[in-house]
């Protein structure tokens, strides 16, 4: 679980993962992917950018 603050100016927390097994440090930069969930909403799950 981490805090994800968003370029709009909001935060929300959400999990955060590296596919690669690299750590995740404080200001990384991430993107979002949306999972599905069983029958509800898709779930927001941020990953990792690994090149900018």
């Amino acid at each position: 679980m981490a805090l994800i603050d968003l370029d709009e100016g909001f935060r929300m927390m959400s999990t955060v993962t590296a596919g690669d097994g690299s750590a995740v440090a404080i200001d990384d930069h991430v993107r979002v992917e949306f999972r599905p969930a069983g029958e509800d909403a898709p779930l927001p799950v941020f990953v990792l950018e690994t090149a900018r």
